[in-house]
């Protein structure tokens, strides 16, 4: 499916809902029910690093780390958690919180 094709069901199903009718866990779904999360996750790599701009990403990050959670149930594998990150800043990021990873690049 080419990107444009994606994001145009992706969208469409999204119907400005997120996590609502349509999306169980988070995740696109097609009129058909079939699962697009990881094509989408595909295309997140190929976006610009979220934290500096390199293009393309090629990994992703999760924005509340799964391993950490002020619920204690760490962040959540859908796309409303999920950017690209270039590896750098990924692994830089590692399991802190976003702020605190923000905090600490503006220090440098």
């Amino acid at each position: 499916m080419t990107r444009d094709a994606l994001l145009t069901t992706y969208l469409r199903d999204d119907a400005g809902t997120p996590l609502g009718p349509g999306m169980p866990g988070g995740r696109p779904l097609r009129r058909d029910g079939e699962r697009h999360y990881d094509a989408w996750l595909a295309l997140v790599r190929l976006d610009p690093c979220a934290y500096c701009g390199v293009v393309p990403a090629g990994t992703v990050d999760h924005v509340e780390p799964r391993s950490r959670s002020t619920r204690g149930l760490g962040g959540a594998h859908g796309w409303t958690n999920v950017v690209g990150a270039c590896e750098r800043c990924n692994g830089r990021k590692a399991d802190r919180p976003l702020l605190a990873f923000l905090r600490a690049r503006r220090v440098r």
